[in-house]
C-alpha cells in the first residue's frame, strides 16, 4: 500500500534530524574555540497588532501535576505546565529540527566538546539576570543523584566536566562523543531546563518555580487549577499575548467537552474519540493530531515470576494490539511493537511475539504455570491508561493471567512503578522526540530514566555506548537496530499502540497548533474573546 504523504514527509523530518546529529552539524555555528564572546543581534521582532494582547487564556489538562520541577518531572499534567515557565538551551521546532533557545548559537568544537553561546538579555522570573553560571548550576544539579532527575543517567554518561569562560559561554567536555546531545538537550518538558537555584535552594522549585519562560508562575489552588501571569521581561520582546494562562484539572472527556462548550475553558485535551462529534461545530474545533507516543505494559524482570523470559513472552503473546486499537481508539491508534515508530530510520523489521494466546498457554505451562497465576497491574490513574489497562487485563485474563488493576493516586504511581519500581506489572505511556538513543536507552539500557522493568543486558549496554559514541549515522542506525533485535524478544515490555492526541478550542483563538512531540505553546495565542480583555 502507498504511503500517505504525512508519512513520507515525517520521515524526511527525521532523515534530515539524524543525519545532522549524527554527523555533527551545528545549527548557528560561527564562532572557533576559544574565541571572545559576541552577543546576539538584536532580535527580529515581527509586527504584533495591540489587538492580540491581553486576556486570561485557560486550558483544561487530564490530570494534576505533582509538582512543578522540570529536572525532576516524568508525567506530561506536569511539563505542559513546566514548558511555558521553563527553557532548556535548545529545542525541537515544529518540523522537529534542533532550534535555538537560551542558547543562541553552539558549535561542536571536537567530538568531544560543545560549546553554547547564550542570550545576553534572559532574565529569571524573579528579575535576575541568566548567565552562564547558571548553566553549570543546572547541569550539575541534574547529575547530582541527590535531585532525582531521570536524566541523571545519561550526563553521568555523558558529562566529565562544563567550562564557563565567560557570563554567556558554556563549555561541555564529555567523556566521549556523544552524538545524541542535541536530541537530548532539546526534549520537550523541557527535562534539561536552566533553574533559578535560589528557587531550588530556597525549597520552592516544586511549588512556587521560577524559570525564563514567556510565562511564571502565579498560583496553585490543589485540586482545581494553576495559574501563570505573563513575564514582563521575557527575552524574546512581544511576547507572551494572554496576561495569564490557567491550566484546569479534569480527568473526563465529557465533562472537559462540557467545559470548552460553556467556554469555561478556551482549549481541551485529550478528547476521546467519542467526543469528537460534540467538539466540531461553528465556534468548536478540533485536531486529531498525529504523535510519536504510545502505551506499554512491563514487567519486573527482578521479580518472580517475571525474571523467566517464558512468562514474559506469554504475555506478550496474550494481548491482541488490535483489539486495543479498536476498544480504547475506535480505530484511530496503530498497532505497535517498538518504542521507536515504523516510519523512523533505526526501527527495526524485527517482530516482537505476534498475538497467539494459544502459545502464550504453551509458554505458561512450560514455565511451570499451566493454571496461570494472580498478580497487580499498577496503571496509571488518568482515563486513557486506565482504559488500556482494563483491555489489556481482560486479554491477559483468558490465558490465566489474573491480574487485579490498582490506580493509586498520581505521586504514588510515580514512587512504584518508576522511582522505587516495586510493582510486579505496570502499565505506562510516553511521547519522545526524534532521537533514537533517548528513546531506547530509557528502557532497555542499564539504569535507564524510564527502565521501569529493570531490564538488564551488559550486551545491550555495550551496543548503546557504541552507538551514542558513532557520529556516523549509517553506523549508528544499525547499532539501534541490533539492539531491537536482542531486547524486543525478551519482552520486558510489551508495547501496544501508537495513539492520537486529539485537542479542541474554540475557532477564534488563533496562533494554537499543537506539536507532534506533545508540547504545547501558549506565548503565542490570543483571541479578541478572551476572559478579562
Amino acid at each position: 500500500m502507498a504511503e500517505s504523504r504525512t508519512v513520507v514527509q515525517t520521515r524526511r523530518k527525521y532523515l534530515k534530524y539524524i543525519g545532522s546529529a549524527a554527523a555533527g552539524v551545528v545549527v548557528g555555528a560561527l564562532g572557533t574555540y576559544g574565541a571572545i564572546y559576541r552577543p546576539p543581534p538584536p532580535p527580529v521582532v515581527a509586527p504584533r497588532p495591540l489587538e492580540r494582547y491581553g486576556g486570561i487564556l485557560k486550558v483544561v489538562v487530564d490530570g494534576e501535576a505533582p509538582e512543578l520541577d522540570p529536572q525532576v518531572s516524568t508525567l506530561f499534567i506536569a511539563q505542559w505546565v513546566e514548558e511555558e515557565m521553563f527553557e532548556g538551551l535548545v529545542k525541537f521546532g515544529l518540523d522537529m529540527t534542533i532550534a535555538p533557545a537560551l542558547a543562541w548559537r553552539w558549535q561542536r568544537i571536537d567530538p568531544k566538546t560543545f560549546e553554547f553561546y547564550l542570550r545576553d538579555n534572559v532574565k529569571f522570573h524573579n528579575g535576575r539576570k541568566m548567565t552562564s553560571a547558571d548553566v553549570k548550576y543546572s547541569f550539575e544539579r541534574i547529575k547530582d543523584p541527590a535531585t532525582g532527575s531521570p536524566q541523571n543517567h545519561f550526563f553521568q554518561a555523558t558529562i566529565d566536566s562544563i567550562d564557563t569562560p565567560d557570563d554567556y559561554t558554556v563549555r561541555l567536555n564529555l567523556k566521549a562523543p556523544t552524538a545524541s546531545l542535541l536530541g537530548y538537550l532539546g526534549t520537550w518538558g523541557p527535562p534539561f531546563a536552566i533553574v533559578c537555584k535560589e528557587n531550588v535552594e530556597a525549597g520552592e522549585s516544586k511549588t512556587k518555580p521560577i524559570g525564563t519562560g514567556p510565562f511564571k508562575f502565579k498560583e496553585w489552588v490543589k485540586g482545581d487549577h494553576i495559574t501563570l501571569t505573563g513575564f514582563k521581561d521575557y527575552w524574546d520582546p512581544g511576547l507572551p499575548y494572554a496576561d495569564e494562562l490557567r491550566f484546569d484539572f479534569q480527568g473526563e472527556s465529557s465533562v472537559m467537552v462540557s467545559m470548552l462548550k460553556a467556554r469555561t475553558v478556551d482549549q481541551a485535551s485529550p478528547i476521546f474519540p467519542t467526543d469528537i462529534p460534540a467538539v466540531d461545530t461553528s465556534e468548536v474545533t478540533n485536531k486529531v493530531q498525529p504523535i510519536s507516543g504510545y502505551h506499554w505494559i512491563c514487567v519486573n524482570t527482578k521479580v518472580k515470576p517475571y525474571d523467566d523470559v517464558r512468562v514474559r513472552q506469554a504475555i506478550a503473546h496474550a494481548i491482541d494490539k488490535t483489539e486495543v486499537t479498536q476498544l480504547v481508539w475506535y480505530g484511530l491508534a496503530r498497532p505497535i511493537d517498538s518504542p521507536l515508530m515504523y516510519f523512523e530510520p533505526c526501527y527495526s523489521p524485527v517482530k516482537a511475539p505476534e498475538y497467539d494466546p494459544q502459545k502464550a498457554k504453551e509458554l505458561l505451562a512450560e514455565a511451570g504455570y499451566p493454571d496461570g497465576f494472580s498478580d497487580t497491574l499498577t496503571a496509571v490513574p488518568i482515563t486513557e491508561d486506565t482504559k488500556v489497562a482494563t483491555v489489556a487485563a481482560a486479554q491477559l485474563e483468558r490465558v490465566g493471567i489474573r491480574l487485579k488493576i490498582e490506580t493509586p493516586e498520581l505521586s504514588t504511581y510515580v514512587k512504584i512503578a518508576i522511582i522505587d519500581k516495586t510493582f510486579h506489572v505496570a502499565q505506562c505511556g510516553n511521547t519522545d522526540p526524534p532521537e533514537p538513543d533517548y528513546i531506547l536507552s530509557k528502557f532497555y539500557e542499564t539504569g535507564g530514566s524510564l527502565n521501569m522493568a529493570n531490564y538488564s543486558n551488559p550486551e545491550v549496554d555495550g551496543l548503546f555506548k557504541q552507538a551514542r559514541e558513532e557520529y556516523d549515522d549509517v553506523k549508528r542506525t544499525d547499532l539501534y537496530r541490533r539492539i531491537q533485535e536482542i531486547v524486543l524478544p525478551d519482552a520486558p515490555y510489551v508495547w501496544l499502540e501508537n495513539p492520537p492526541r486529539i485537542y479542541a478550542w474554540w475557532r477564534d483563538l488563533q496562533g494554537y497548533t499543537p506539536h507532534s512531540d506533545l508540547s504545547q505553546c501558549f506565548s503565542t495565542v490570543w483571541s479578541p474573546k478572551l476572559e478579562g480583555r
